[in-house]
C-alpha cells in the first residue's frame, strides 16, 4: 500500500512557523514563491494573516525522520559532475612557482 503525500509544517525551513515551507514541499515549488503569495495576501487585506494563523494551528509539524518530497532543481545545492582525482593530479604543481621580479633597469 502506498502512502500519499501529507501536508506538514516544516521544522527545518522555517521563517515563522514553517507553514509556507510546508506548502512548498507539498506542492513541489520553491518556498519563496509561497512566502511572496502570503505577503501579497497580507498587503491586500487580512486574508493572508488569517489563512496563515489557521494553518499554523491546524497543520501539524512534520514528524521526526519524515522523508520530504524532492525539492525543485532550483533549490539543489549543486548540479555539477563530481571532481575526478585524475584531473586534480594533472593540475597539481601548476601555478605553485613564484615568478621572478622583472628587472626594469634605471628609471629616470
Amino acid at each position: 500500500m502506498t502512502q500519499g503525500k501529507k501536508l506538514y509544517r516544516s521544522t527545518t525551513d522555517t521563517m515563522l512557523a514553517g507553514v509556507c515551507a510546508g506548502l512548498a514541499d507539498y506542492f513541489g515549488i520553491d518556498a519563496t514563491i509561497v512566502r511572496l503569495i502570503f505577503v501579497a495576501l497580507l498587503l491586500s487585506g487580512t486574508l493572508g494573516f488569517w489563512a496563515y494563523l489557521v494553518m499554523w494551528i491546524v497543520v501539524p509539524e512534520e514528524p521526526a525522520g519524515y522523508a520530504k518530497p524532492s525539492r525543485p532543481a532550483s533549490e539543489t545545492v549543486l548540479n555539477a559532475e563530481p571532481i575526478k582525482a585524475e584531473a586534480v593530479e594533472e593540475t597539481e604543481g601548476e601555478g605553485d612557482e613564484i615568478p621572478e621580479p622583472l628587472d626594469i633597469g634605471d628609471v629616470e
